[in-house]
C-alpha cells in the first residue's frame, strides 16, 4: 500500500466514540504520529517536485489535530513562500505564535523565528528564484517509489528480531 492510499484510509481519530477510554489513548496517538509522518514525507516529495499546493493540502489537517505542531507550521511557511504566497507564510507564523502561546504557554523556537525573519527580509524568495531557474533548465526532479522489498527492508531497520517473529 502506498502513502497516499494509507492517508485516504485514515479519516480521523481511532475509535472516535471512545475518545476517553484509556485503552484507546496509546493506539490513537501512535496512529496519529504515523499519519503525521506520512503526511510530512509525502509533502516533502511534493515540495521537491514543486507541487506546493498538494504539499500544503497534505499538511493542513495535521494542524487541525495539533495546532501547536511547530515543525508543520515551519514547513507550511516555507511552502507558502515557495508558491509565491508570502502573505500566507506570514499569517502561518502568526497562527503558530498564537497556537504556541495558547497551547503551551510559550513562543515558537529559534528556528521558527529565524525563518520568519528570512521571510520578512525576502531571503527565501531569492533562494526560491534560484532553485526555480535551476530546475527549469534540468526539469522537475522525479522520485520513483522504492521497490516493495527495499521499502520493507527500510521499515524494519534494527527490527530483525521483530521481523523474524512476524514471519
Amino acid at each position: 500500500m502506498n502513502i497516499e492510499k494509507a492517508l485516504d484510509i485514515y479519516k480521523n481519530d481511532l475509535l472516535p466514540d471512545d475518545l476517553y477510554e484509556e485503552w484507546t489513548l496509546q493506539p490513537r496517538e501512535e496512529l496519529f504520529r504515523l499519519q503525521r509522518s506520512a503526511r510530512l514525507t509525502l509533502a516533502a516529495i511534493h515540495r521537491i517536485n514543486q507541487d506546493y499546493e498538494k504539499a500544503i493540502n497534505l499538511l493542513r489537517p495535521v494542524l487541525m489535530q495539533d495546532t501547536a505542531d511547530e515543525l508543520v507550521h515551519r514547513e507550511l511557511m516555507r511552502l507558502y513562500v515557495f508558491s509565491g504566497q508570502q502573505h500566507e507564510a506570514l499569517r502561518q507564523y502568526a497562527t503558530c505564535v498564537e497556537a504556541m502561546k495558547r497551547e503551551l504557554g510559550t513562543l515558537p523556537g529559534k528556528e521558527t523565528a529565524a525563518l520568519h525573519v528570512q521571510i520578512l527580509n525576502g531571503e527565501l524568495n531569492s533562494y526560491v528564484t534560484q532553485i526555480q531557474s535551476e530546475t527549469a533548465s534540468i526539469g522537475k526532479i522525479k522520485i520513483s517509489p522504492l521497490p516493495t522489498e527495499e521499502r520493507q527492508r527500510l521499515l524494519f531497520v534494527a527490527r530483525e528480531r521483530e521481523l523474524g517473529f512476524l514471519q
